[in-house]
């Protein structure tokens, strides 16, 4: 049996296909139930007009989500492409013009043409790697207010440099605004240094992760390699802030994740021996 879909996802950099493999060996399994099969293709030969460059990850549903309809999708698998977006298009104009060529293929001009492409794509790839880079330098050097959560994210971005912090930042940066934490000189002042300090925010987090699990809250869990390392210190600092900034029942609709996690914390914390009183 072939494989029932195909999906490309384009990254900006090469660098961050690593980090999208890892999120799709999370939610996808092997054939036999176990890890998936990942392949990192990358065919660079010029003389012979290769530039093809993937990571492919070939997936299975795992057993838990192969309920319901979803029972036929048993054996059924998929193949994931990952690529920057330069390779991209190098891949997809290959696969038109060289893969699946009419005729007796394509002729020296098109060769040449594809080649001259795929040398700009790696170039690109660089030159976005830089920009990027560039971008993120000069970002977290500014003062003042945060401008928005790209801001948010690169001026903070030192302080947790083995984080994503794009992952969970809009909540994090949304609950920032709400208790007027808006520039770093501003966290420092209200929460301290060790708001700003991954190495004392993981065990917190840690600790109300267990909590959280034995309470049958693990939907709630925070991720100690996101934002979350800044949202534990807020929670810390300001439960009941944040708890009456989100509070249900006023015809608002449902409270965001946020209000959940807040008043669990505050459960938590109010269980906590006195001496390690974390609120």
């Amino acid at each position: 049996m072939g494989d029932f879909a195909g999906v490309r996802i384009a990254t900006y950099r090469p660098e961050d296909e690593a980090r999208v493999a890892e999120a799709v060996e999370m939610l996808f399994c092997g054939s036999d139930g176990g890890a998936i099969d990942i392949d990192l293709k990358d065919k660079l030969k010029p003389a012979a007009g290769q530039f093809y460059r993937a990571t492919h990850c070939q997936v299975h549903l795992p057993e838990n989500d192969l309920v319901g309809n979803y029972e036929n999708l048993r054996g059924a698998s998929c193949e994931i492409q990952i690529c920057s977006m330069m390779a991209h298009v190098w891949n997809e104009i290959e696969h038109d013009i060289g893969y699946k060529p009419e005729g007796e293929g394509p002729s020296d001009a098109e060769r040449g043409l594809l080649e001259a492409l795929g040398h700009l794509t790696r170039a690109g790839d660089a030159a976005i790697t830089r920009l990027l880079a560039a971008n993120i330098a000069r970002m977290a050097v500014q003062t003042g207010d945060f401008a928005d959560v790209h801001d948010f994210v690169a001026r903070m971005r030192p302080y947790f440099p083995d984080a994503d912090l794009s992952v969970n930042a809009g909540l994090a940066f949304d609950e920032a605004l709400a208790l007027d934490l808006v520039s770093i000189d501003k966290i420092r002042a209200r929460l301290g240094d060790d708001a700003l300090s991954p190495a004392i925010a993981a065990p917190k987090i840690q600790a109300f992760n267990a909590y959280l699990d034995e309470q049958g809250l693990s939907d709630l869990a925070l991720n100690p390699a996101s934002a979350d390392l800044f949202t534990i210190a807020m929670l810390e600092a300001d439960v009941d802030a944040i708890v009456a900034n989100h509070a249900g029942g006023r015809g608002k609709g449902r409270p965001p994740r946020i209000f959940y996690l807040a008043r669990a914390y505050k459960e938590f914390a109010g269980k906590q021996p006195a001496t390690d009183q974390v609120v």
